[in-house]
Parts: structure tokens; sequence; C-alpha cells
């Protein structure tokens, strides 16, 4: 499905579309029960609900887990080439009793780099990007949980620059009263290019990144810590801005409760881990709320898997 060119006038409905979503915090959180974190009896489900599925496609597809309902458990976001032209299509995947639910959402994706993230509102932000005849196009499109069954767009705005989309975001959060003048965003590092990702860290009240290897390494405060059985292998993770109640846990299966250390808050931070993998289950999970300003949090949860490469793992964005 292509990512559609937007009119001018909505440009003018982006500001009012924000307005009416940049109100209060929630956490994203995600429980045991929800059960969208286990791939197996995930790719099981879409066997049975997407047409042709194979496991192949479902490996290649990107997996984000967000609170996209906004009922403190998070939904599985999953984005991979379906159709037959080469445009990806976004399935969000939703536990429920006995299994999982899909939750209808007609999204228009882009045939580059798609992000999906929750906004401070609760709303489902969808950055797209079209690239045709050399010319790109992102658009970021909003989305609402409604009815307690499925999604319906809210806003738009469309971006041919960069210094538009940060005019846009300006106006956006100046008029909404909050993060004027972006008081509460990342600041001091270089924008980048990870993993095919355009990231302006000033545009961001946070942002973590698995396995970090960019040039504003050297900027960050440099932190070691030993977690699991040994200390023969090593990996890292950075944080651009601040999270709180960070705790670092060993794993060596996916049923393990595993062995936590807890780091309380990270500023700034590359945080190396030193442990031990013997088992191909073995891996490092991190939890945290990245502080976006007027006492809201954005919960994070991730998993570094000891065979990940350095500079491989895409940004995880967070906005006010």
């Amino acid at each position: 499905m292509r990512c559609k060119t937007a009119k001018s006038i909505a440009w003018i409905m982006t500001v009012a579309a924000f307005l009416t979503v940049f109100a209060a915090g929630s956490s994203a959180g995600d429980t045991p029960a929800s059960g969208v974190r286990d791939q197996q009896a995930l790719f099981a489900y879409l066997q049975e609900e997407v047409a042709g599925l194979c496991r192949d496609h479902f490996h290649a597809m990107q997996i984000y887990y967000l609170d996209v309902t906004q009922n403190g458990w998070a939904e599985a976001v999953l984005i991979g080439p379906m159709e037959e032209h080469g445009y990806p299509e976004m399935l969000i995947i939703a536990a429920a009793e006995g299994g999982f639910r899909r939750i209808p959402a007609d999204i228009p994706l882009g045939n580059g780099e798609n992000i999906p993230e929750i906004m401070v509102g609760g709303s489902l932000a969808v950055t797209s990007t079209d690239s045709e005849n050399g010319i790109s196009t992102t658009v970021v499109n909003q989305y609402v949980y409604v009815d307690g069954m499925h999604l319906v767009f809210s806003g738009s705005q469309e971006e041919h620059a960069e210094h538009l989309r940060g005019l846009l975001w300006e106006i956006e959060h100046s008029c909404a009263g909050g993060n004027i003048d972006g008081r509460y965003n990342v600041q001091g590092f270089t924008k980048e290019m990870i993993a095919g990702v355009p990231t302006a860290f000033d545009m961001h009240v946070g942002v973590v990144v698995p396995m970090y290897d960019g040039v504003n390494k050297g900027k960050l405060d440099a932190r070691h810590i030993a977690v699991g059985p040994g200390d023969q292998d090593t990996v890292w993770f950075a944080v651009f801005g601040e999270l709180r109640d960070t705790v670092v846990t060993y794993k060596d299966s996916t049923a393990d409760d595993g062995v936590s250390l807890h780091l309380g808050e990270l500023n700034n931070s590359l945080v190396t881990v030193a442990s031990y993998f013997p088992e191909a289950t073995g891996h490092i999970a991190v939890s945290g709320a990245i502080a976006a300003g007027e006492g809201h949090e954005h919960r994070v949860e991730f998993v570094i898997e000891p065979m990940q490469q350095p500079g491989n793992s895409k940004p995880m964005l967070f906005r006010y």
C-alpha cells in the first residue's frame, strides 16, 4: 500500500490534530499474560490469519511492542513486505483470552523506513518514507484506538525537508504548552543515521539504541557492569536522555526469571554488560522508563542477543 502524498491543507490539520492528542502522558507496558512476545505462538496465529505467510517472511518482519490500545499491556506491531508489489504492511496483534486477536487498521506505509511510536497522548504515530524518481517524501500519520475495536486516522503531516519537520514540530509543541522550544529534548549530540534511521536527537526526549556504535559514542558516559554466570562476553546499549528505574537482567532461557541488577537512573550513558551466554537462548533484558518531562514517562523494554552485531539495531525514539 503506497504512502500517499498529503494535500497542503494537511499541514494546517496537523496542528489541530496534535493539539487534541498531546495531553496527558501514559506508560506502555507488558505483562507475561499478554503472550505477544512468544514468537512461535504469534507465528502460528498469523499463519491462520494471513494467507501465504511463511516463516521466512515472518522472520523478516520488524516487531515493535507498543501499548496501542492504552490498556497497560503491549501489543505486537509487525511491519514487513507482505504485498506482491513490495510495499510493506502493518499488522497489530493483541493478546486475547486463549490466544490473539488482530486489531483492524488501514495504515498506509512507504517503500522506505516505517517507524511506529506511541505519543504522550496515547495515539499511534507512524512515520513513513516513500521514495520515487529521486524524490523522498515522509508522512507522519496518527491513529487513535476507539470503541475497543479498531484504529482510526486522526491527523497527518507531510515532510519534504528536515527544516519543515522541525518547524511543524516546534509549532505543535509550543501551542500545546508542554515541551516549548524542546526544553525536555536531548541536547548536545550530532544528528546521524542509525541502522538506516535518520536520528535527530534534539527532536526527542529520549533515544535508546542496543549495540550502539555511532558518531556520538565518545560523548556518552561509559559505565561497565557484570551480570550473570561470567564475564567472557559483552553486549552494550546507549541511552540518550534520562532512563529511570533501569533494570538489567541476565536470562539463560525464555522461561527463566533470570538474575537482575538494578542500575536506577542513567543519563546520556553507554552501558557495557559483561556476562556469559553458554546457551543459545541466553540474552540480556533491559527495562526502564524514559523521562519525558512534566512527570510523563515512556516505558522501555528490549532484549540484546549475544549474536547482535554492533550498529545493526534500530533506535527506539521517544517524543514528548
